[in-house]
């Protein structure tokens, strides 16, 4: 075991999470956060998967219930400005289903392994959004691939894949990210190559976006050349 936890240790993990979560839906912060946003909220889950005779399989949503309503707080605060009782339902419903998304994922992991775990993160986390923007009673705003609408010119794939191909970048960054460092912790050897790997998924989607984002400038200065002529 890479290092000793305390619930206090835990907690503020999750809060962490929470914190560097919401700060891409504010003015504080650019959205490009998020790709490391969830990376605590993994580490708690690691911990408490390494130490499953010691914690309860419920301990997990315990935890990261904290974050997921600082997370919500900070994206979602404008809300109390229409209605302050519908600011308190919409937070508390959401921190507690983005909790059980997690929860879920958790526990395949402690049932099936690490990629029945990591596949069933990315999957119930999909669905739990697919769900959002598909019924009137949750909202699709704390979609993750929506924390990254101040970076337009590194998202240019929403064309084809929507917000949904925003998220799925982002829960691989933070798997990734997380995986190097709970190995780094661990000292285990060759986890540089997770490092390198983490790069690749950050820089080769956010170079090929670049240069979408340049051709459609040019051809847009280009046609406004034309018409002022």
């Amino acid at each position: 075991i890479y290092l000793v936890m305390n619930k206090y240790t835990l907690v503020l993990l999750s809060v962490t999470a929470g914190v560097l979560s919401g700060l891409a839906w504010t003015d504080w912060c650019p959205g490009l956060i998020l790709l490391i946003g969830f990376v605590p909220f993994l580490i708690i889950e690691n911990y408490l998967y390494l130490n499953k005779k010691r914690y309860s399989q419920n301990a997990f949503f315990v935890y990261i219930l904290p974050g997921f309503v600082v997370f919500c707080l900070l994206a979602l605060g404008w809300v109390r400005v229409a209605t302050t009782v519908g600011a308190l339902f919409i937070i508390i419903l959401l921190s507690f289903l983005m909790s059980l998304t997690m929860w879920m994922a958790h526990r395949v992991r402690l049932a099936s392994g690490d990629y029945a775990g990591i596949a069933s993160l990315i999957a119930f986390w999909l669905a739990f959004e697919y769900i959002c923007l598909n019924t009137d009673t949750l909202t699709p705003w704390l979609n993750l691939g929506n924390g990254l609408a101040k970076e337009p010119a590194l998202i240019q794939w929403y064309e084809v894949t929507g917000v949904g191909g925003g998220t799925l970048w982002i829960m691989i960054s933070n798997i990734i990210m997380a995986i190097f460092i709970v190995q780094w912790l661990q000292k285990r050897k060759g986890n540089a190559g997770y490092l390198i790997l983490w790069l690749m998924v950050i820089v080769i989607p956010s170079a090929l976006s670049l240069s979408r984002f340049n051709d459609i400038k040019t051809s847009n200065d280009t046609e406004y050349e034309i018409v002022i002529i």
